[in-house]
């Protein structure tokens, strides 16, 4: 066993020292992310020769001091061991220099100034330090509110629903004051629950406690279309369990019967009739959601389009395409007989102005 193992003593030293040099690593990374200086190269360069130069000493010190017999067990072990500080500083200088990279890409090699207080933490973003990312989000206790619906969008962007959820969670139960980023973090979990848990009823609930909350902000009008929709697909799910062979006649029917009348007590005109429309979109498929920006009358444009696409093409006769050449011809004639009467009329127009 000792042919290929070091000591005990020199295990438990390799290994503590190995986490001591990682554990500096780490407070190195937290006193930049408090100073917004993660992207200092020469620092990082420094440090990373430093590492190099205490783990050269401190492995030549164990070989020194083993047997001459059990020197190369000593050094193997000591070259295995430096695999995993390697590794740590080595992503860490590696961001830095990206981070530089990135700073100078501009032909001119000007920097590219980003006004968001979050600038360093998009970057590290962009380099692909999500945890990093996050971290230095954290620490910008000013914006904390804006700083964590950024750090939402970006678990969001990387498909990390669970924690992109827990996020506005946090902004809920901490920032209840702040009517505005609670509703939208109320809606954000509702899209969440309902677009990639697949969890209708759940979300309808969250969407009802946007609608109770007050002031009336653009988000409950959303929610209050998002809770028509999700009732209707909750419908559509529960009646095709039941009846699988449903004819479209029927549905359409049955679509303005089946409306959950306490709930739509309270609509406008306008939003009963999208309700409608939305139900017999999960039925059917068919509607196509209003433009807002159209100010006209959607259903006479798609008519027109329709009859215009129906209408067969006509070839043109011969008869009008003589009628067309004679009027070419008469109204050449007619600008010709003009002009000619206006030569005329000005000479005669000189000589008595002459006499």
């Amino acid at each position: 066993m000792n042919l290929y193992y070091p000591h005990l003593e020199e295990f438990i030293s390799l290994t503590c020292f190995v986490l001591f040099l990682l554990l500096i690593g780490k407070v190195i990374k937290y006193i930049l992310l408090q100073r917004k200086e993660l992207s200092k190269f020469p620092l990082i360069f420094f440090v990373w020769i430093m590492v190099i130069t205490l783990y050269v000493l401190f492995s030549g010190y164990l070989y020194l001091n083993a047997e001459p017999s059990h020197r190369l067990i000593v050094l193997g072990w000591s070259l295995l061991f430096w695999f995993i500080p390697m590794f740590y500083y080595s992503f860490f200088f590696v961001n830095v220099v990206t981070s530089q990279i990135v700073e100078q890409i501009s032909p001119i090699g000007d920097k590219i100034e980003d006004p968001s207080p979050f600038a360093n933490a998009r970057k590290l973003a962009l380099m692909g330090d999500i945890d990093g990312a996050i971290a230095l989000y954290r620490s910008y206790k000013n914006n904390q509110v804006e700083a964590l619906f950024e750090i939402f969008r970006l678990l969001k962007s990387k498909e990390r629903h669970e924690e992109a959820f827990q996020t506005l969670q946090e902004i809920i139960e901490n920032y209840e004051d702040r009517t505005s980023a609670w509703i939208e973090a109320k809606y954000y979990q509702a899209k969440i629950k309902s677009a990639i848990f697949k969890k209708y009823n759940e979300a309808i609930q969250l969407y009802k406690q946007i609608l109770r909350k007050r002031p009336k902000t653009p988000f409950h009008t959303i929610a209050s279309a998002e809770i028509a929709r999700l009732q209707a697909i909750c419908k559509t799910d529960s009646s095709s369990a039941d009846n699988s062979d449903i004819t479209n006649t029927s549905t359409k029917k049955e679509a303005g019967q089946n409306l959950d009348d306490s709930h739509v007590q309270h609509f406008s005109k306008e939003q009963k009739k999208r309700y409608i429309l939305a139900v017999e979109d999960t039925l059917l498929g068919s509607y196509v959601p209003p433009d807002p920006f159209f100010k006209g009358d959607i259903k006479k444009v798609m008519k027109d389009m329709e009859e215009s696409a129906k209408e067969p093409k006509r070839k043109k006769t011969t008869s009008e395409i003589g009628k067309k050449t004679s009027n070419k011809n008469t109204r050449k004639e007619e600008t010709v007989k003009k002009q000619n009467t206006k030569k005329q009329t000005k000479p005669k127009e000189q000589k008595k102005k002459k006499s």
